[in-house]
């Protein structure tokens, strides 16, 4: 296998992995090679499989994004491309640009020393020993976490150490970067609380690295020991010396069980022979030597091996394989295995094997189902399987959906596996199905993970939908490709539309995208991109349909927005009869927040009369100065002059006018504000109590009747207790009756006054009434006595509290009967 068109040396690159049988990245190290570009003068980044197809090849601009200076794969397998400014791109296996952002300004002002990589964050060490953190890539926010009180000068001829605890597996449940500096004999621990000193003599330390589930450390000193640690360092697990002066090119976890240290050629001195030693929990180790230099990615369960070979895998036997194929095992699965060959031999003691192991059979079944799991195989796979079907059919309380589970497992790891994808059994489980099927979509292998869904019944939407959004990029037809598309879409339910008609979009089909949208049902996904391709009038048609008033809104102030310099457009389309309701939107949210744009909306409308009613309805506020107010009232006026039918509107706007100008002048003459604001009546009632003779001057230049002018009138005579003008006043026929005199005097508590007018009242249930308010309650039964109501005097009596009086009313009731 080539990794690269050049067969460029792993030593020579920058080379990283994604875990669980995930692509590799491999570009030159411009810091190895003195920035020599390729032969066309061009850096390259280049995905493989871990087969050795080529993925994907793309070309890495220094002139504008810096010197590439580390790479790394994120959970979602996204290349992570680190520059040497702080600049951080993403790109997805094919190359093409995920997203990009930049660290603060304050990483590349102070020069980086060492980037690190994990799931979905980037931590930088810059050469202040400062650590900056991006802990999430879907949402970049820089952190800068405590810095790290060094001591003494940074070699640069040396390695720093430096790993991450993401929060998931940290104590604190907060990200800890572990560091180890060159001038140091300690391991600094940061966080964004503190930077804590673990107090450690032992150093320097050249490498670390932390297990697949956190729990762990393994460090490699500068006089050549391995040590590995608890990660928060109160537990020493396993020291090894490995009497080498050169601390390894690469330190890698094999599973959680042991540690990996590889040395490259000149590093030991062998002419293109490399050394791997891995080291269990015991000390026991093994030498594993590699022509060529080598690069390894730690797994939940091994070590991955990539070479400029090929790409191999090194894990400790599982224990179920162990348990069955160690020489001269007496496991109970050993048993049924050699109790299954003994069978397929058509040998008698194959029913003996089984019996010895009656009471332990259930689980000797579960354990060849396991070891089937973790077989690459094909052949022991199915002899293993067999096996454990043998072995249940002995077993009468089996639960052999366990039997086709593992069945199924083993199947889809073996499709997997042909797609070069070289996934174990212990990565599948903690994987999970539908994680795996969304890392084929990502490889394009759209037909496998359609198969797959099929074969999970897992709902394959978010499979078709990606097929769907790489299939409007190939070249084709329009109607071809939304025939094509809309055929397979249309078999699976809760497909989105939306997202394939988005990437139409972007590629430039936009017919295409306006065709996928139309059958999309979810409104919601439709409107907002029917925006974005500039269709608002499509858009503000399926929000009016929808029925949802915030798409409606949505819509309605797009439009306001990006027509604001036209908006007679706007207002041709609102006014449309199918957009009713989103016009009564419009109005509505005007009302509340733009009244301008409400005037602007109905005199382009042709409904002067609504503009009037709008500059009337905004001159009666008191914020508005006399002189605005006034022109407010004129433009109201001269809209209501444009139609006969709005005269009487027109008279009052005119009318009003008068009144502000009168109602200024009484204020200069008062010196203060007292009349700005009232209405007629109460400007007539203000001017009856400072004793202004303009009331006569208002009642007639307003036309004021003379029911309206005695309502005014008594109440301001009684507010100043004038009742001898009140009395004068009421000399005259009052066309309003007298029960407002009455009522005006008891309101100010004055009945000897009140007493007087209820003489004059004519309607005798009116004056029953105000009796019995006074508590008259003689005069109130000799008024209804005299009616011979005996209605009035039943509510006299239900009024009065005392006996006597209730006593003398059944007396005259008895009188009437």
């Amino acid at each position: 296998m080539e990794w690269t068109s050049e067969n460029v040396n792993l030593s020579d690159c920058l080379v990283c992995a994604a875990t669980y049988g995930g692509p590799i990245a491999i570009t030159r190290d411009p810091r190895k090679m003195l920035r020599v570009k390729n032969s066309d003068g061009k850096q390259y980044i280049y995905i493989y499989t871990c087969a050795g197809k080529l993925l994907s090849k793309f070309e890495w601009l220094l002139s504008s994004r810096g010197s590439l200076i580390h790479i790394g794969f994120s959970d979602e397998e996204a290349l992570i491309c680190v520059s040497d400014d702080g600049q951080v791109f993403l790109y997805d296996l094919f190359g093409k640009t995920l997203f990009q952002f930049s660290f603060v300004p304050e990483v590349k002002e102070k020069e980086i020393l060492k980037v690190t990589t994990w799931g979905n964050g980037v931590a930088i060490l810059t050469k202040d020993f400062h650590v900056f953190v991006v802990s999430d890539l879907d949402a970049p926010y820089c952190e800068k976490l405590s810095m790290v009180p060094v001591v003494g000068e940074y070699d640069d001829e040396k390695e720093i150490a430096m790993c991450v605890i993401p929060p998931e597996q940290s104590t604190t449940n907060q990200i800890e970067i572990i560091l180890g500096l060159p001038q140091c004999n300690t391991i600094y621990l940061v966080n964004s609380e503190r930077c804590t000193d673990m107090k450690l003599n032992n150093g320097p330390f050249a490498k670390i690295n932390a297990s697949p589930s956190g729990d762990a450390l393994a460090t490699f000193t500068e006089d050549g020991a391995l040590w590995v640690v608890k990660s928060d360092f109160t537990e020493n697990h396993a020291e090894f010396n490995t009497k080498s002066a050169a601390p390894p090119h690469q330190v890698a976890w094999c599973g959680e069980d042991s540690v990996c240290l590889y040395w490259e050629p000149e590093q030991i001195n062998r002419e293109g022979t490399s050394l791997l030693l891995m080291i269990g929990p015991n000390g026991d180790h093994q030498k594993f030597a590699y022509e060529g230099p080598i690069f390894m990615v730690t797994e939940i369960d091994g070590v991955r091996i990539i070479t400029n070979d090929g790409c191999e895998f090194l894990q400790r036997v599982p224990d179920p394989s162990f348990d069955i194929f160690r020489i001269g095992s007496l496991t109970p699965s050993a048993v049924l295995y050699d109790a299954y060959t003994e069978f397929e031999k058509k040998n008698a003691s194959s029913i003996k094997n089984i019996r010895s192991i009656r009471m332990q059979l259930s689980g000797a079944v579960k354990s060849c189902l396991e070891a089937a799991a973790h077989e690459f195989d094909h052949s022991l796979q199915r002899k293993l399987l067999k096996a454990a079907s043998y072995g249940k059919s002995f077993c009468e309380d089996f639960d052999h959906s366990e039997f086709v589970s593992t069945c199924q497992t083993v199947r889809v790891m073996n499709a997997v596996r042909e797609y070069e994808i070289p996934i174990t059994f212990a990565q599948y489980q903690r994987l999970t199905p539908k994680v795996l099927i969304d890392r084929l979509v990502n490889r394009q292998l759209h037909y496998l993970a359609y198969r797959l869904c099929d074969y999970l019944r897992i709902k394959p939407a978010s499979v078709l939908v990606h097929w769907a959004r790489a299939k409007v990029c190939e070249e084709g037809e329009d109607g071809h490709l939304l025939d094509l598309i809309t055929d397979k879409l249309k078999k699976v339910e809760g497909v989105s539309y939306a997202s394939v008609a988005s990437m139409a979009h972007r590629v430039g089909k936009k017919s295409l995208a306006i065709k996928l949208l139309e059958r999309e049902e979810r409104a919601a996904e439709q409107v907002p991109l029917l925006l974005n391709m500039g269709e608002s009038k499509k858009a503000l048609s399926q929000a009016v349909k929808s029925g949802e008033t915030d798409l409606v809104y949505l819509v309605l102030l797009n439009m306001k927005k990006k027509l604001a310099s036209d908006p007679s457009r706007f207002f041709s389309i609102v006014n449309e009869k199918e957009f009713a309701v989103a016009r009564n939107l419009l109005l509505t949210y005007c009302k509340e927040n733009d009244l301008n744009y409400l005037k602007l909306f109905y005199n382009a409308s042709e409904m002067p009369h609504e503009a009037a009613a709008m500059s009337v309805f905004e001159s009666l506020s008191m914020e508005v100065p006399l002189n605005e107010q006034i022109k407010l009232l004129t433009i109201a006026k001269e809209s209501y002059n444009k139609k006969k039918e709005y005269t009487v509107d027109s008279r009052a706007c005119e009318d009003q006018i008068k009144l502000l100008n009168i109602q200024n002048e009484l204020d200069k003459q008062l010196g203060k504000r007292l009349f700005a604001g009232l209405s007629l009546s109460d400007t007539i009632y203000n001017c009856i109590l400072i004793g202004d003779k303009n009331e006569a001057k208002l009642k007639s230049d307003f036309k004021v009747s003379d029911k309206r002018y005695y309502w005014i009138k008594v109440a301001a005579l009684a507010k100043l207790d004038a009742w001898g003008k009140l009395e004068k006043f009421a000399a005259k026929k009052s066309p309003i009756g007298y029960r407002p005199f009455v009522e005006a005097c008891i309101a100010r508590g004055n009945n000897v006054e009140a007493l007087k007018y209820i003489m004059r009242v004519t309607d005798v249930n009116e004056k029953v009434e105000l009796y019995v308010e006074l508590q008259r309650y003689k005069e109130a039964i000799e008024t209804a006595y005299a009616q011979e109501d005996a209605d009035l005097l039943r509510y006299i009596k239900g009024k009065t509290t005392n006996n006597q009086t209730k006593q003398t009313i059944i007396g005259l009731l008895e009188k009437l009967k």
